[in-house]
């Protein structure tokens, strides 16, 4: 489906995005760089057990984070692939048009506002029993 933006409006989204992309990148390449630095990648620190573990947790963090960041970038790369096509923002449920204020916020989304809450919601209705 042909896009009901104008030419300023996808230049618009556009630039968004690739500037969205550029600090994920930036970050994660700062992270890499000054663990390089501190050495942290090449040799561990010998500590006690607490220091370890206290290690672990902080590095499963970090590869969270990345995987995150990786995941959000490439919702970005998506979405420019849209704007490169002419396509226009549908969402993915109910194939309704994307918000513009929800485009601005969130250029990334494949679902308008109310589809968005509506999975919230259920997420945490869900959410796992210990």
């Amino acid at each position: 489906m042909k896009t009901t933006l104008t030419p300023e409006q996808l230049a618009h989204f556009r630039g968004l995005l690739i500037e969205r992309i550029a600090r994920i990148y930036n970050e994660v390449h700062s992270d890499v760089r000054r663990d390089v630095q501190g050495g942290q990648l090449n040799q561990p620190d010998p500590g006690d057990e607490a220091d370890e573990a206290m290690g672990i947790q902080l590095g499963d963090f970090k590869l969270t984070l990345d995987e995150r960041s990786a995941k959000l970038a490439q919702a970005m790369e998506g979405a420019l692939g849209l704007i490169k096509r002419g396509e226009n923002w549908m969402c993915d449920e109910y194939g309704r048009a994307i918000e513009l204020e929800r485009r601005e916020l969130v250029p990334w989304t494949t679902r308008c506002a109310d589809c968005q809450e509506a999975l919230e919601a259920e997420t945490q209705e869900r959410s796992p029993t210990l």
